[in-house]
């Protein structure tokens, strides 16, 4: 089953249930940004894993440095989303 949400907020809603253990989100949102989404995904359900895997644009060593340390499990540039989405998952 496939939850959609709008932003990160809709999406930490969405994770109150518990049925959830996957996220895919993209780095760029509205309201709350995708590595803050992940440090409040950990912060707040750090007694059970969610999987989360950031969706970007962004280049360089200093922004998968930057994602993994927010709390992403993966982190996809936009060259390679889809073989390495199938990987991922």
């Amino acid at each position: 089953e496939v939850t959609r949400a709008a932003d990160g907020r809709e999406a930490l809603e969405h994770l109150q249930g518990g049925r959830i253990r996957l996220v895919i989100s993209d780095w760029e949102m509205p309201g709350v940004s995708g590595t803050e989404l992940c440090r409040r995904i950990r912060r707040q359900f750090g007694g059970r894993y969610i999987y989360v895997i950031l969706l970007t644009s962004r280049i360089g060593r200093e922004n998968v440095i930057e994602g993994l340390s927010a709390g992403a499990s993966w982190g996809l540039g936009a060259g390679a989303r889809r073989p390495a989405m199938r990987l991922a998952l």
